[in-house]
């Protein structure tokens, strides 16, 4: 397939209904009478889920444009982004600041500096509301040389406050950028592993933390300072398994959106996934009755794009599940399962590895937790058949530990040693080989005895004993994260599946 073709495709493709009907309005309103070459091709394109360029040579062979059909794709490419900038102009207020501001600039070159000053107060207000500060250093620049060639009457208390206003806003940036930098960097050190699992990181994220600009949120005055600010504090919390903490946190970055409708407005993309960020949180913290309240309003956010469309039914295929593993409620689990299988198809170029690898990652769990061994074991081959990335180290390595554990579960002991010696080669050459790790592997090589030996349950008392050590442990407590081997343990001891042991501790 042509790279150029493929990219007009997922143009095309990528566009809202609104999108679309504002570029054939457009289109038809300068069209000649017999209508335009490129508007032919773009209905057709549009109807097209895979790209097929012979299926299209073939429908307008008789049309002249096939002839030089390269130009004409060129020409519906260029066209078709014109008019998404166009429509954007209309629908962000970003564009609507930048155009204002150009206006107020247009108006001063003609010496309206009456005007541009009025142009310049609307597009500040609008920059306020929206959080827009390096835009507002642009204007206010505009503004002092406006001031000072118009000079009106209170101009030295204009400029006074123009000074005082354009330190503010420096100061503000300034504030924002160290903590975007450090967001990141905890963002970066915990994007292999979720979990900190060793006092080194922890000593390091205290001491980043100890910042003075870190003593309270003051500094931390627009919606996405407040983002990066409690969000550093509910990474690490997060990271040391405090969910507690780590909810009531991401409840005060919630309540920032809430306190600004008209971001919330301009930013839908990002107010959903702050919703998802909330509701991992009280998926970890074990809120099955506010995780559903929640939920219902996730679903009712509403996108135009394909691309935010395919974002949105991933994020919630993972939250149903979250949902069922909260509720122990796995009656709708082949119905989900088989939705994601039809989802991965057919978005299967517009879906990353990590992506990919999550969805698969927390079918195959919920089939674990739910007793259905053999279905776990089909999504999890899946899952370790993925390429390794550098994202998500910690889904890699317990998938591959789930392996073991479903061929244990399913009494597959012949095959299971070679399985849990490949795990142990994984994990060694990765060096992410943990104490958790390798007492679960022990216990999984004791196969035979725990199958066998009349003395099963005291074996499996033994590590349960050692399994609960864990629990306090900074290295080893993010484990139970992924796999809580303490209730699995006593699901064996007690011989019940792991959904009744977790009804029970409800």
């Amino acid at each position: 397939m042509n790279p150029t073709t493929d990219k007009l495709h997922t143009l095309i493709q990528s566009m809202s209904k609104s999108e679309k009907g504002f570029f054939k309005k457009q289109s038809n309103t300068y069209s000649s009478k017999g209508g335009l070459n490129y508007l032919k091709l773009f209905d057709a394109i549009s109807k097209q889920e895979q790209y097929d360029e012979e299926q299209l040579l073939k429908k307008f062979r008789k049309e002249t444009f096939v002839k030089q059909f390269a130009v004409t794709k060129k020409y519906l490419f260029d066209s078709v982004l014109r008019n998404i900038r166009a429509f954007e102009l209309d629908s962000n207020s970003y564009n609507k600041i930048d155009e204002l501001k150009t206006d107020a600039e247009l108006l001063v070159q003609r010496s309206l500096y009456k005007e541009a000053l009025r142009y310049i107060k609307k597009a500040k207000k609008l920059a306020y509301d929206v959080e827009y500060l390096s835009a507002l250093l642009d204007l206010l620049e505009l503004e002092r040389k406006v001031v000072g060639v118009y000079y009106p009457k209170d101009h030295t208390k204009r400029k006074k406050h123009i000074n005082a206003e354009r330190k503010k806003i420096l100061q503000e940036l300034k504030d924002l950028y160290f903590y975007i930098r450090n967001i990141e960097y905890i963002h970066g050190k915990l994007r292999q592993q979720v979990f900190i699992r060793d006092e080194a990181t922890k000593q390091e994220f205290e001491e980043l933390l100890a910042n003075p600009l870190y003593a309270d949120d003051s500094r931390a005055t627009t919606l996405r300072a407040q983002i990066c600010y409690w969000g550093a504090h509910q990474l690490f919390l997060k990271a040391l398994g405090n969910t507690k903490e780590s909810v009531r946190i991401q409840s005060k970055i919630t309540a920032a959106w809430d306190a600004r409708p008209a971001l919330k407005k301009e930013r839908p993309l990002h107010y959903f996934n702050n919703l998802c960020n909330y509701l991992n949180k009280i998926y970890q913290n074990g809120e099955a009755e506010r995780y559903g309240e929640e939920l219902k309003k996730l679903k009712e956010i509403r996108f135009d794009t394909p691309s935010q469309q395919i974002l949105k039914a991933r994020r919630i295929f993972i939250h149903e599940l979250y949902y069922m593993n909260l509720a122990n409620d796995y009656s709708e689990l082949d119905k989900i399962a088989e939705a994601v299988q039809l989802f991965i198809e057919q978005h299967a170029t517009q879906v990353q590895v990590s992506e990919h690898r999550f969805l698969l990652y927390n079918v195959m769990y919920a089939y674990v937790i739910s007793g259905q061994f053999e279905k776990a074991l089909d999504w999890n081959l899946q899952l370790i058949d993925l390429p390794t990335t550098k994202d998500y180290w910690d889904l890699q390595r317990f998938g591959r530990l789930f392996n073991a554990i479903i061929h244990f579960e399913l009494g597959n002991l012949t095959l299971l040693p070679s399985v849990i010696q490949s795990v142990r080669r994984f994990l060694k050459k990765r060096s992410v080989y943990h104490n958790f790790e390798q007492l679960l592997l022990r216990l999984l090589g004791k196969a035979d005895d725990l199958y066998f030996t009349y003395n099963s349950k005291e074996l499996y008392q033994k590590y349960l004993t050692e399994f609960t050590s864990f629990k306090e442990d900074v290295a080893e407590k993010g484990a139970f994260q992924y796999f809580d081997a303490h209730c699995w343990i006593q699901s064996k001891i007690q011989k019940k599946s792991m959904v009744d042991i977790y009804q029970e501790q409800v």
